[in-house]
């Protein structure tokens, strides 16, 4: 059905909340290693850039290493958030981290639709946080 496109194949595997974490923090180490490439190709144009999802020109290359950086900060927000509210739930919060990473396959954005999802997803880790002090 709906978001099945944006299934991303390593969250997808994910059984429980520490798994799910595991896969972000190796995502923040892959953007790291993308921009270091992008940053390479950029110095020297020689250098391949493999493994990259999209087309773009150097123009695009060059506002994606500070898109990347966004990236992994949003993930780490994420991660903060997943590790930090007890008893939040796996399921729902592994539907939020597709939405979120789901941004990565944009070559970049400068108005940071990114931050929309995960806002989203604080916002629903937070009232899970309230209704859990309330019970």
């Amino acid at each position: 059905c709906c978001g099945s496109s944006n299934i991303d194949p390593e969250i997808e595997k994910t059984t429980n909340m520490d798994e799910l974490v595991e896969v972000m923090k190796k995502k923040i180490k892959d953007l790291s290693e993308e921009k270091k490439l992008i940053e390479a190709h950029l110095a020297d144009p020689k250098v391949e850039i493999k493994d990259v999802q999209y087309e773009t020109d150097r123009a695009g290359l060059v506002k994606r290493v500070p898109y990347l950086d966004r990236l992994a900060q949003g993930y780490s927000e994420a991660i903060e958030t997943m590790t930090t509210v007890p008893k939040l739930p796996f399921k729902e919060s592994k539907e939020y981290m597709y939405d979120l990473v789901k941004h990565y396959f944009v070559a970049y954005d400068e108005t940071n639709q990114y931050r929309l999802d995960l806002a989203e997803f604080k916002k629903f880790a937070f009232e899970f946080e309230q209704q859990q002090k309330t019970q």
